[in-house]
């Protein structure tokens, strides 16, 4: 029987590719709202699987549950899956940023508007609780098939660490970056639009100017591509 489950917290870094991110697909000894625990170790067997075949779980939207043949497809790939103390940590790749369905879903996470993430597995061995208050089942193997992100959380202690760049940005690369991934400009455009709103050479006249200009280009570029 396959199962889902959606503990995720989420990073996009501003000196990475557009659509590259980090996070945990999944979170360990934390009851869902189904009453299952994963712990640590159940995905260390299925992970080594994955290795030996070259390969990584599919990352699809909404588990590829929509009603288009497109939704079958995938809209990224992971490139890290590794267990940690935490959890499950992914790092992945979105594609396809020029299309509609790319963008959207780009700028839905950026936005912080889609937060969650579901992993798609099998449970192999797993323990049941026999008293009032204990978890439902402990699982501690599970065999994974696949990770994406989906609209609803079933986890509410997982979260979003930082879906916005504009958080990142502390510098005038750091501000062309985040007009790359976030905006979809091209590097001369990013460089002309940093360029006449940042003050590189700061005077001791400045007073903290330039951290007021960082605040403030922080804000204006939020307020742009955030809805």
């Amino acid at each position: 029987m396959l199962r889902t489950t959606r503990p995720f917290e989420l990073k996009f870094a501003s000196d990475t590719k557009p659509g590259s991110f980090s996070g945990y697909g999944a979170v360990f000894d934390n009851i869902d709202n189904g009453g299952d625990m994963i712990v640590k170790g159940a995905f260390r067997d299925t992970l080594a699987e994955w290795k030996a075949k070259g390969k990584m779980p599919k990352m699809l939207w909404h588990h590829g549950l929509g009603m288009s043949s497109e939704d079958l497809l995938p809209i990224g790939y992971w490139t890290g899956m590794e267990e940690d103390d935490h959890g499950l940590r992914v790092e992945g790749q979105l594609i396809a940023l020029d299309t509609d369905r790319g963008r959207t879903l780009h700028e839905g996470m950026m936005a912080e508007a889609i937060d969650a993430m579901s992993i798609t597995y099998s449970v192999v061995e797993s323990s049941y609780g026999k008293l009032a208050g204990e978890t439902f089942r402990s699982i501690s193997k599970l065999d994974l098939y696949e990770v994406g992100p989906v609209l609803w959380g079933m986890n509410e202690q997982a979260g979003i660490e930082d879906a916005k760049a504009s958080k990142n940005i502390k510098t005038i690369r750091d501000f062309e970056s985040f007009l790359r991934d976030a905006g979809g400009f091209s590097i001369a455009a990013a460089k002309a639009i940093a360029s006449g709103g940042y003050k590189a050479n700061p005077t001791p006249r400045d007073e903290g100017g330039t951290a007021k200009e960082l605040e403030a280009l922080r804000d204006r570029a939020a307020s742009v591509f955030s809805p």
